[in-house]
């Protein structure tokens, strides 16, 4: 080993008492160490034969937890100006026929919808992580979102189309609801799979900073159209928050 104590290929066994992150731990502190040490198993091999891709450069975990923050402010952005809308204007588009606190109720029984399909969405993105990849999750569950948000901007009232408005529009928050169950969770675990040993709990935070980032940005987003007046609000300009988010989710992509 010419002098250089430690630096011994180490192979990690099936079954270890070491917990995953310590054996992890020691393991980048080993390759730090010994960065020319063959890998385990490579003595093996027979001479001249090929070696095979040598390991993919890892991402850095700075612009994986960024990506991530990105994505999940665009996610919950959407979440939130539905949640702004069924407050100010639904009421009023969707449910006219009823008084104003049972117009609210209901509106405000379509926001709750929202909460029924996360768990799904987290099963059937944690699904689509494993077998495709967390990236292919991430870009499915941001353009679903986009889709949905964008398809609520363009939902004609109850004057136009009578009931089937409240319909479509419950069908569309559930849609919302699959893709940010799905995106939040697989977010968190992205950026914690490339963080450094160490730093795992510091990194995962980064997609729950988004939550507040997204929230803020849909309140600001109806503040601004607000400005406009009550009319123009629920004439035209509540669609206005709605349709950005393609764009947004593409390019958190």
């Amino acid at each position: 080993m010419g002098g250089r104590t430690g630096c011994t290929p180490r192979r990690t066994p099936q079954r270890s008492a070491v917990p995953w992150d310590r054996r992890e731990e020691r393991l980048h502190e080993h390759n730090r160490r010994c960065p020319g040490e063959l890998r385990p198993g490579a003595e093996h091999q027979r001479p001249g034969a090929d070696p095979g891709p040598g390991p993919a450069r890892p991402s850095s975990p700075w612009k994986i937890a960024t990506a991530s923050l990105i994505g999940t402010s665009v996610e919950w952005y959407d979440f939130g100006i539905y949640a702004t809308a069924s407050a100010l204007v639904f009421p009023e588009l969707f449910f006219p026929e009823m008084n104003r606190a049972l117009g609210t109720l209901m509106s405000f029984a379509t926001l709750f919808v929202g909460a029924l399909g996360r768990p799904l969405g987290a099963i059937v993105f944690g699904h689509i992580g494993d077998r495709y990849g967390r990236k292919k999750a991430l870009i499915w569950s941001l353009t679903l979102m986009g889709a949905g948000t964008v398809g609520i901007g363009l939902l004609p009232g109850y004057h136009a189309i009578g009931v089937v408005a409240p319909v479509l529009l419950v069908l569309v928050r559930m849609t919302q609801s699959l893709a940010v169950g799905g995106e939040w969770g697989g977010a968190v675990l992205f950026a914690v799979e490339h963080a450094p040993p160490r730093r795992k709990a510091f990194f995962g935070s980064f997609p729950q900073v988004g939550d507040g980032v997204g929230y803020f940005l849909s309140t600001g987003a109806f503040a601004a159209v607000g400005l406009l007046g009550h009319r123009a609000l629920l004439d035209w300009a509540w669609r206005v928050p709605f349709l950005p988010p393609p764009c947004w989710s593409w390019s958190a992509c």
